[in-house]
């Protein structure tokens, strides 16, 4: 097992509450000089880890949001989600970071 695939499973049983079944909100933020294709990499295995592992993500966030000027890397958050939550997450936004709906 790989050091990537360890870490995954490690998270999965000792740092979250995510079971199979659970809806989540993912964010892929880049830390700054991550280019845009390797960030949309990351989310596919992402997703292919919550799928085998019987999470749904309902929503998905991928680019730059909260950066450190020209750091490589990126960070991955997943919320977990109920109806109300994506209802609330579906309103529309117009901030200088989020924008979207009418």
């Amino acid at each position: 097992m790989g050091y990537r695939q360890g870490a995954w499973q490690e998270v999965q049983q000792s740092k979250t509450a995510l079971q199979n079944g659970d809806r989540v909100i993912a964010l892929v933020n880049n830390l700054g000089a991550t280019p845009l294709s390797e960030l949309y990499g990351v989310y596919n295995r992402l997703a292919q880890r919550c799928e085998a592992s019987g999470i749904i993500i309902e929503r998905n966030l991928i680019g730059s949001y909260c950066t450190s000027l020209d750091m490589a890397g990126f960070s991955i958050t997943l919320l977990k989600v109920d109806d109300e939550t994506l209802t609330l997450w579906d309103a529309p936004v117009h901030t200088p970071a989020l924008n979207w709906g009418n």
